[in-house]
């Protein structure tokens, strides 16, 4: 009955635990005139900014006394995707969460606000870093994990705040890091389904690469009339435009498995083999050229594409298989986990200390009694021996 007991605890734990805070957070305080102490609010909105500015002017901002401050800071990694690594992820917190800091003017009593060091672009270690950070916010909060939440400096004015700052601005991809998020949340990592076209101008551009249309990287009259042409010849409804269905159809005819081969072996259209080149070069970084034929260089970003998703099947040395883990990836930018033991992992994080307490004075108990049942058995055994004997 204990044991049952333990374990029904140990699974309810499991399936109510926070998304862990990520453990590479500095924590530099912001100067107190430019946040309110607060004991008691309702956080209800996650505000993404962007800075403008370097990391270190942006640390000296929020500690000299104007009243501007965010709660996090996440720094830019320029360093390129797989193959050599990335800078250490690094989030300067300056503002508690449970404290008011003074970054979207009139909304700042219920949001918390992430600000992010552009440097003229984000990369892809920003995205994931800053995604972790919201995964776990999210949960700690109780933030549902969709736009009408999770929303720009610019889309303010819904939550009826008075700015009119434009950050992050057009190049923040939403889609992707939206993605990042559920990535980190629960491991589920989806292909796109373009319920807001504007958030995903890198698969809008995919897909004018894959149906050979005129590239103009945004949901234009022509991309929509291809892609309903396409969904029409494969016997799918009209509404949503995007979906499961829609991809499975679409890389069906590649087998879903598709086969990227080597040049010389080059056995695919030219179209998805242009489309993987340019996902490649634009979410990711890897300096890829967009020629419809798979050099080392692309064949080198999509092994890297596998080093960092943790998948190992890379088929010989002629020939790389493109499957739906590796789609989603290359399509929705997030990577699934695949740690065995994430489970024992969940478990030992999401005891709370005094729980985590009363299992070890738990254990210790039945170590203790284990070693008492055998001294008593032995001593037992001991007293029966002598009494054969004699």
């Amino acid at each position: 009955m204990n044991v049952s007991l333990f374990v029904l605890l140990c699974v309810i734990l499991c399936c109510n635990a926070q998304v862990r805070k990520p453990n590479y957070i500095e924590w530099v305080p912001a100067n107190p005139l430019n946040y309110r102490v607060e004991n008691d609010r309702r956080i209800e909105y996650l505000i993404i900014h962007d800075t403008q500015i370097s990391f270190n002017e942006t640390l000296t901002l929020f500690q000299t006394p104007n009243r501007t401050s965010c709660h996090y800071v996440v720094h830019n990694s320029d360093a390129p995707w797989g193959g050599g690594g990335y800078e250490p992820k690094k989030i300067v917190q300056m503002v508690s969460d449970k404290d008011v800091a003074y970054h979207v003017k009139g909304s700042n009593t219920n949001t918390i606000g992430i600000e992010h060091v552009e440097n003229g672009t984000y990369s892809y270690m920003m995205y994931r870093s800053s995604a972790e950070l919201a995964a776990h916010i999210c949960s700690k909060h109780q933030i549902p994990l969709d736009r009408e939440h999770i929303i720009a400096h610019s889309e303010c004015k819904k939550i009826n705040c008075t700015s009119d700052h434009v950050d992050p601005g057009v190049d923040w991809d939403w889609q992707m890091y939206m993605s990042l998020i559920s990535a980190a949340t629960d491991g589920n990592c989806p292909l796109p389904d373009l319920n807001k076209p504007e958030d995903n101008t890198i698969v809008i551009t995919f897909l004018q690469y894959m149906f050979s249309i005129n590239i103009t990287n945004v949901l234009d009259s022509s991309t929509v009339r291809a892609i309903n042409d396409f969904k029409i010849k494969s016997g799918l409804q009209a509404e949503p435009l995007i979906n499961e269905e829609f991809w499975k159809a679409l890389l069906g005819p590649f087998g879903y498995q598709t086969k990227i081969y080597k040049v010389g072996l080059n056995k695919e259209p030219l179209t998805i083999v242009s489309a993987v080149q340019y996902i490649q070069s634009n979410r990711f970084g890897r300096n890829v050229q967009i020629t419809g034929v798979v050099d080392d260089n692309t064949l080198f970003a999509l092994l890297a594409v596998n080093e960092m998703a943790g998948i190992s099947e890379i088929g010989d040395e002629a020939e790389f298989y493109l499957d739906t883990e590796v789609w989603s990836v290359l399509l929705s930018g997030c990577l699934p986990k695949r740690d065995a033991s994430l489970i024992w992992k969940v478990v030992l994080f999401s005891l709370t200390p005094a729980f985590s307490l009363l299992l070890f004075l738990f254990l210790i108990s039945g170590i203790i009694a284990c070693c008492c049942i055998y001294k008593t058995k032995k001593h037992r055994i001991g007293e029966i021996e002598e009494l054969l004997v004699s």
